[in-house]
């Protein structure tokens, strides 16, 4: 038992690692890494709120311990490709696709369509829980799951995966999306009603105008990804018919100044934990730095609107998703500034993420004890994010992904490195840093 245990382990932590000159984000990053091999293999349910560790307090554990696709799962399952531990993905990937038929009837019975709809709120079964109801049956939901499809395949390279699992089930939700989407009467395809996560919480003005950012962002990039999953199996009515769509959906929501807002006329004016009106810059790079002038002015505008507003409301889980953030801005300083406070303030002494701030230092103004696991996942990513990044400036045009090696490592991190993380496209990639010593 001992050999085969050991056996895999091995391989795991063979797949590649990271070099990081800081001691206190370095350890939560092999911890969190460890998590993923822990917890998270094929055969075996993938990773809920809080995976296999929750406490037995003789009561549910927090938010039922359930699969929350809001943010949870997605940035839970946000890491593992750049590691190259792709097993502990295909254990959530392959759980989506088994439950394609419970999905299918969700869709169905819920929204009235075809194709396939997961539940913003999920039990082991894909069964809806609900909760709000702005994002625990929001449709959307569905389209970020979908990104994890997209993002397997570009970090693999797998034309077998790409045709019998994440084409199919991607398009389902597709299908879904397309036959919700109606014409505003100007030429825009809009949704029936829109949300964006968690904003004016459980609040009758929770509900934006068709389409809230957050959903229209969720949707390009569903659109988007379907095109050039199309174009890359030769489907070349598919690619015209996903691309149109994704034209159809008009452009972003923005003030004057280039901040993006809720919807088309409603400004984030209150500090928040999720960063959803963001989503189009961080994971899904629809609005990046290689976007000109008009992108540049997006991101920055933004990005001071958030910073006006506070850490007030934040989780542990928004600094680490900030981090992601900011390290796609290619702004180091910002992105270890967050990575930092976050493995400061908002890790237990155990390495799980919390979701109040432990420091008394005031970096939120939630001080609880709660643990859920994407905090953890998203700050790893972090650091991945900081040392190497291959997203398109293009999405949606097959093969048009972009290597950056070191695109944002701040000043105290000269000396980093690391080997064989892998790139969209399926390479693996090393580098050292410029002071590296030599027996590394």
């Amino acid at each position: 038992m001992f050999a085969g245990h050991y056996s895999w382990w091995r391989g795991f932590w063979a797949q590649s690692s990271v070099d990081i000159p800081e001691a206190h984000i370095q350890r939560n990053y092999q911890f969190t890494r460890y998590l993923y091999g822990a917890g998270s293999r094929q055969g075996a349910p993938p990773m809920p709120l809080q995976g296999v560790w929750t406490a037995d307090h003789g009561g549910l554990p927090p938010w039922k311990g359930d699969y929350h696709n809001d943010l949870n799962t997605q940035l839970t399952y946000c890491a593992y490709q750049e590691a190259g531990n792709f097993e502990s993905g295909e254990s959530y990937l392959d759980f989506l696709w088994n439950l394609a038929p419970a999905f299918r009837r969700f869709a169905r019975d819920f929204y009235g369509t075809g194709g396939l709809a997961s539940p913003g709120v999920m039990s082991l079964a894909g069964q809806p829980l609900g909760g709000w109801s702005q994002y625990s049956m929001s449709p959307t939901m569905s389209a970020w799951n979908a990104h994890l499809f997209h993002l397997h395949w570009r970090y693999t390279g797998d034309g077998t995966f790409l045709a019998d699992r994440a084409y199919p089930w991607c398009s389902g939700v597709g299908r879904c999306m397309e036959e919700l989407l109606t014409d505003n009467g100007d030429g825009v395809l809009v949704l029936p009603k829109s949300s964006s996560p968690e904003i004016f919480d459980n609040s009758h003005e929770a509900w934006l105008k068709p389409n809230s950012n957050y959903d229209l962002m969720c949707l390009k990039m569903l659109f988007l990804s379907l095109a050039e999953m199309a174009a890359a199996q030769d489907l070349a009515a598919d690619a015209q018919k996903w691309g149109q769509l994704a034209a159809r959906l008009g452009g972003f929501h923005t003030s004057d100044d280039g901040e993006l807002l809720l919807d088309s006329e409603t400004p984030l004016r209150e500090s928040h934990r999720h960063l959803s009106n963001l989503i189009g810059i961080y994971p899904f790079n629809l609005i990046s730095v290689d976007g000109g002038s008009e992108g540049m002015k997006r991101i920055e505008a933004s990005l001071a609107a958030w910073d006006q507003l506070g850490t007030e409301q934040w989780c542990g889980s928004s600094w680490a998703w900030m981090g992601c953030l900011r390290a796609r801005a290619g702004d180091g300083e910002e992105a270890v500034r967050h990575l930092d406070v976050f493995t400061r303030a908002f890790v237990s002494r155990n390495g799980f993420h919390v979701n109040g701030d432990q420091s008394g230092l005031g970096f939120s103004g939630f001080t609880y004890r709660p643990f859920t696991l994407e905090g953890n996942f998203a700050a790893m990513q972090a650091a991945q994010e900081m040392l190497l990044q291959s997203w398109s400036p293009t999405p949606g045009s097959h093969g048009t992904e972009v290597i950056r090696v070191f695109p944002a490592v701040p000043w105290r991190w000269q000396n980093a490195g690391f080997s064989d993380l892998r790139t969209e496209g399926g390479h693996r990639v090393s580098a050292l840093g410029r002071t590296m010593p030599p027996h590394h």
